[in-house]
């Protein structure tokens, strides 16, 4: 179905008046593909579900309950949920599965532009979300569990029949992966606890900037429940590197000096490291997302090419990230705010 053809479906659907244009693609999502709508009654955004993610047993009901808490966190953040029609955001056919959401003028901020007002204004709204206490019935967890080293193992025998420089990349960071395997089940049960729920996503992509540092969230797809402390620690990462996955201790500081002046939240050390470590098991769930991309799809189809630089980016990037963290690069007493002896048992 062409776009044009679509976005008429989708604008009768939400009472959106006459589509005046041919949708226009904006630029950067490596997940869905995102359209600038233009009717008769305003802009709009609409965002087309990536079809690998819609099949999954669940996730539609998971898309939902994201957008339901987006709703709810409006009356404290500038959160953007998409339109609903009797309380559901997805308009789906037998092609596509769509959200619609009003149209934003701002910007995302590129990373190499993010000052320490910016981290202190992010820092903010995290510990608005985290001390709001909102009502949703049976919301989305995070994904604790994690593959075994041999799945990765097995994974680069796969991978390597479809893309072979990906299989050595990925070969070249196997003990990085076997390290934060390891990390991950040591902190498996701690991160099942203490969850609150938040956006779960809060990095620069999904933040837009207007004037006067006023800013707007969103991207809500992945909103659930989330240990606090690795929402703490994970936001404070995105908003500290530096393009080339180096961590800005100035930044980490505005950050979490921020975050603790607005709340009574505190975070002991094995806390921080699980929430790192949380972190970077995350970035092992993209990296596996976007080799099963590549795996799933034909060479010459835009999944397969987001699959590879998806997974180019990322096996980059972990091993850097990791490092930061395990040679301790990273002043961990300026993650939580506080100077303690206790610190020099944090293992690593």
């Amino acid at each position: 179905m062409q776009i044009y053809n679509l976005a008429v479906l989708v604008a009768n659907y939400f009472d959106l008046g006459e589509v005046k244009f041919k949708p226009v693609q904006v630029e950067g999502g490596f997940l869905h593909s995102t359209y600038k709508l233009l009717t008769s009654k305003g802009s709009y955004l609409l965002k087309i579900l990536n079809p690998g993610l819609v099949k999954e047993q669940g996730k539609l009901d998971r898309f939902r309950k994201s957008q339901e808490i987006s709703v709810e966190l409006k009356n404290c953040i500038n959160s953007v949920p998409a339109l609903r029609i009797n309380d559901n955001p997805l308009f789906s056919n037998e092609n596509f599965v769509c959200m619609v959401f009003p149209f934003i003028n701002a910007e995302v901020i590129d990373q190499s532009d993010i000052t320490t007002e910016y981290c202190k204004k992010m820092a903010g709204s995290l510990a608005t979300i985290h001390d709001v206490n909102i009502n949703i019935v049976d919301p989305p967890k995070d994904k604790v569990a994690f593959k075994s080293i041999e799945y990765w193992q097995e994974l680069i025998n796969k991978v390597g029949e479809k893309a072979k420089d990906i299989a050595e990349r990925l070969s070249l960071i196997m003990l990085d992966i076997e390290k934060i395997i390891t990390k991950l089940a040591q902190h498996q049960e701690y991160l099942k606890s203490n969850m609150i729920i938040s956006h779960r996503d809060l990095d620069p992509k999904n933040v837009l900037w207007g004037s006067n540092m006023e800013h707007y969230i969103i991207d809500w797809e992945t909103a659930g429940l989330i240990n606090k402390a690795k929402d703490f620690v994970s936001t404070a990462v995105y908003w500290s590197l530096n393009p080339n996955y180096t961590i800005n201790g100035e930044h980490l500081e505005a950050f979490s000096s921020q975050y603790f002046a607005l709340t009574s939240n505190r975070f002991n050390p094995i806390e921080v490291e699980a929430g790192f470590y949380g972190l970077l098991g995350d970035w092992l769930d993209w990296l596996d997302f976007n080799i099963n991309r590549i795996l799933n799809n034909q060479s010459d189809s835009k999944e397969y090419q987001l699959g590879i630089e998806g997974s180019q980016l990322t096996i980059f990037a972990l091993p850097i990230l990791k490092n930061e963290i395990s040679v301790g690069s990273v002043d961990l007493k300026i993650v939580i705010g506080i100077i303690s002896t206790n610190y020099s048992n944090l293992s690593v």
